[in-house]
């Protein structure tokens, strides 16, 4: 019997990721969160929450992993459920998973669900994260814990702790592959006060940051930046989208729940408002690549020099030549 090659392509599975991929609506990240504020370079973050580059789009095979991670979370709580846990994964309130936000609404969390029950401590309540790992991810947590080896998960941990004022954590962590749980001496994760308030601060320089915080790198090559979605655009490759996240006009309003403001037309900006920006948009001059070098008497447009020794200008000079 012949084996069929390994390069040939149903079209019905090829039709089920088309399927997939057609019906995905990336977002961008309106509020900075717990699952952002765990990486190590703030400039990533604040690309990210400045929405610097395109929302990424995914093959139909993530799309799918993506989902599954989801359907375990259900049998997860039922796991927990048949183990004693008594556990609310929705807000009686809102009939949505519990939130919480800081910073104004600027800085949200989202947690998978809380209980009581625990073997451990059976009065304390604990917030429940649940996470999916493949084989390899999973192997390097029980080796070396989840500090060194999911450091933005216990910095998601102790941002939902500190946001929520529930002060222990239940790691629930399962191996994909061979449905392995987690069970190491830091499954149960304490609030660490000290910690927690260090990335909130972190979280709110980001927030008022008005230009881009330094790279964590210089080396485009390295480690840290070598797999960075905003990786063109920090390194000054290509054009940041247009947005009013991306203007020198506008910037993050406090006071209110998450508003954005313009601070040239004195508007409160809606998440449709941000997303269409407007015709006097100017960019923040580190999301242009190439070198400033003028700037307009009132301020209506800027100059850049283009690495190919061209000139280009950004406002509404640029719009009426």
């Amino acid at each position: 019997m012949v084996a069929l090659s390994q390069n040939l392509t149903s079209p019905t599975i090829a039709a089920i990721d088309a399927a997939l991929e057609d019906r995905q609506r990336p977002r961008q990240q309106r509020r900075l969160s717990g699952s952002m504020i765990g990486k190590k370079c703030e400039r990533e973050i604040w690309f990210q929450f400045r929405w610097c580059y395109e929302p990424e789009r995914h093959a139909g095979r993530m799309l799918r992993l993506f989902e599954t991670g989801h359907l375990r979370e259900p049998r997860a709580m039922r796991e927990l459920q048949n183990a004693g846990i008594k556990l609310s994964d929705v807000d009686p309130e809102t009939g949505d998973q519990w939130t919480f936000t800081e910073l104004d609404g600027h800085f949200v969390v989202k947690i998978d669900g809380r209980g009581t029950g625990f073997v451990e401590r059976p009065k304390t309540e604990h917030i429940i994260g649940i996470k999916t790992l493949n084989d390899k991810n999973f192997k390097e947590l029980k080796k070396n814990g989840i500090s060194v080896a999911k450091p933005e998960h216990l910095a998601q941990a102790q941002s939902e702790m500190h946001c929520s004022g529930i002060h222990r954590f239940f790691y629930y962590a399962v191996n994909k592959d061979t449905d392995e749980l987690y069970a190491g001496s830091d499954v149960r994760i304490r609030y660490d006060e000290t910690e927690a308030i260090r990335l909130m601060v972190k979280a709110e320089r980001v927030l008022k940051a008005i230009r881009p915080p330094e790279p964590i790198s210089d080396d485009r090559s390295a480690r840290a930046c070598r797999f960075c979605k905003a990786k063109a655009v920090c390194g000054g490759e290509v054009f940041a989208p247009r947005s009013c996240r991306t203007c020198l006009h506008s910037t993050p309003a406090m006071g209110g729940d998450a508003e954005w403001q313009c601070e040239k037309h004195g508007a409160i900006l809606t998440v449709a408002d941000q997303e269409a920006g407007c015709g006097e948009h100017l960019f923040i001059p580190e999301l242009v690549p190439g070198k400033q070098t003028d700037v307009s008497p009132d301020g209506s447009s800027v100059t850049y020099e283009m690495p190919d020794g061209s000139q280009w200008v950004d406002g509404i000079a640029q719009e009426a030549a």
